[in-house]
Parts: C-alpha cells; sequence; structure tokens
C-alpha cells in the first residue's frame, strides 16, 4: 500500500452502492463532523487534516472516534472502518448531486 492510500474491496463497494434505501446516519454528523469525514474522502490522514482545521491530532482522533460511532461502525476485521465510512460519505454526496 502507498503512503496515505487504501485498498478497497470490490466487494465491499458494490454492497455499499447496492443498497436502495438511504442511510440517514450521516445526518447524525455535526457540521465539524463532516469536514472531517470530507477530508478524509480527499485521502488526508490524521496529522493533515489537524493542520488543515488548524486543531490537533487528539481533536481530530475524537472526531473519527466520534464519526465511527455515529455511523454504526465498531472495530471489524472484516472491513476498514475509515474506508466505510468515506464510501458512505461518498455515495452520499453521489445521491445529492
Amino acid at each position: 500500500m502507498a503512503v496515505g492510500g487504501t485498498a478497497i474491496d470490490p466487494e465491499v463497494v458494490a454492497q455499499l452502492f447496492a443498497r436502495t434505501r438511504t442511510d440517514t446516519r450521516l445526518e447524525r454528523l455535526s457540521p465539524r463532523e463532516r469536514e472531517v469525514l470530507a477530508l478524509m474522502a480527499e485521502g488526508l490522514g490524521n496529522t493533515a487534516i489537524g493542520e488543515r482545521l488548524v486543531v490537533t491530532d487528539g481533536a481530530v482522533h475524537k472526531h473519527i472516534r466520534s464519526i465511527f460511532a455515529k455511523l454504526d461502525l465498531p472495530p471489524d476485521d472484516r472491513a476498514d472502518r475509515r474506508v466505510t465510512a468515506v464510501l458512505r460519505y461518498l455515495e452520499d454526496v453521489r445521491r445529492r448531486a
């Protein structure tokens, strides 16, 4: 894996895009959490997100933990929570466009 890159399992992507009902969990996110998630979707790591938002690494970690909780993404060996969160965000952006 390249630095800052993420490999995504095609089956995970297919399952996320195959959903027929709207996922409203993203509506639970605060504006700052959506901003953090958008930066994650740009491929930024935690340090870069902190620099962009002028917050500490601890604040970024707190926001990401909150994002995972609000999106119902517990730690799981089968899927990367960060990737799943970003895919949900991108699906929502695509749906709204």
